[in-house]
């Protein structure tokens, strides 16, 4: 039988010390290496302008986004949202879709010529718009008792 050796503070220490950093390490490589083999992979889906996956059929946004379709079919808004969960057929998902794209296209060209018209106006004008302020001075309407 061996003796039992005895271990003072100062050694038990260093000893959790370097289970600690030992841990440390192990913990780090595994973290790294899990976040190199994780990468997102991005979601392709077949129909045009689905952004994300049909929700199930109980799903609250669901419901409440067929029934607002159902009831006002030429709402942008449910009709937007049920083509990006994938819920219109192929047909109404590609009409909607060239719809949504022509707007930002549009959207984005009027931008543009605001933003160059603006940029002209101040660069002639040199100066940059003032506003006028007004101040109102409120009379105090009190009426004076005579005694």
């Amino acid at each position: 039988m061996k003796p039992k050796q005895v271990i003072t503070g100062e050694e038990m220490d260093e000893v959790e010390l370097r289970d600690k950093k030992r841990k440390r390490k192990h913990s780090l490589s595994a973290s790294v290496e899990i976040g190199k083999s994780k990468k997102k992979q991005k979601v392709v889906f077949d129909l045009p302008g689905q952004k994300r996956p049909t929700p199930s059929e109980r799903d609250p946004l669901r419901i409440f986004y067929e029934t607002l379709y159902k009831q006002v079919p030429g709402c942008e808004l449910a009709q937007i949202w049920m083509m990006e969960s994938g819920l219109l057929s192929r047909e109404e998902a590609k009409q909607i879709y060239e719809k949504q794209k022509s707007k930002a296209l549009t959207s984005a060209a009027i931008a543009d010529i605001d933003v160059g018209t603006s940029a002209k106006r101040e660069q002639v004008s040199g100066k940059k718009k003032r506003t006028e302020t007004k101040v109102m001075v409120k009379k105090s309407s009190k009426h004076k008792c005579e005694d």
